[in-house]
């Protein structure tokens, strides 16, 4: 079984490595080559029996590959989305779940992706402000919002770049 998905996670991660609409300067840098991303794909699989060592080990790799200074995950329950740590709660009617359920895209707190909607970017900004975050990801699968990647800062203070919101969307795949 452990076999099986690292072989299901190891074509992920090569479908991924050179998306079509990434930058040349972004293809040169292969995630697979790293020790990092190895270690990270191997406690994964270790840990696929137990959601929280599992969800800890996805935190590791959001620290590691992101920078991100702390990273909450939002996970799909029937009334709405539940954070992984704290208290945190995000229901379904929220503005800011029908945006990411309709967008599938990376939301960055200081840059606002597209043209404006004023009741979604506000919901986002603050949401953002009260969980700390910087970098929202939304999980998706087969047009299905699954759940949130909340992360907060960078590590360094500086701005998350393209490079950094394409191994966001990478880490929020391969959960």
């Amino acid at each position: 079984e452990r076999n099986a998905a690292l072989d299901l996670m190891m074509e992920k991660m090569r479908r991924m490595d050179a998306p079509r609409s990434m930058s040349p300067a972004l293809r040169t840098h292969s995630w697979a080559d790293t020790p990092e991303i190895w270690d990270f794909l191997e406690g994964a699989v270790e840990n696929l029996a137990s959601r929280e060592r599992l969800l800890g080990e996805f935190r590791r790799a959001s620290r590691y590959l992101l920078r991100a200074s702390h990273t909450v995950f939002f996970l799909r329950e029937e009334s709405g989305f539940r954070a992984d740590r704290g208290a945190s709660f995000l229901p379904i009617d929220e503005p800011i779940v029908g945006y990411l359920a309709a967008h599938p895209l990376v939301l960055d707190g200081v840059d606002w992706p597209g043209p404006p909607d004023p009741a979604a970017e506000l919901a986002v900004r603050n949401r953002l402000a009260l969980w700390g975050a910087r970098l929202l990801v939304p999980l998706h699968e087969n047009g299905h919002l699954l759940g949130l990647i909340a992360c907060g800062v960078r590590d360094d203070g500086q701005s998350y770049d393209e490079a950094d919101k394409a191994r966001a969307v990478f880490v929020a795949r391969l959960l």
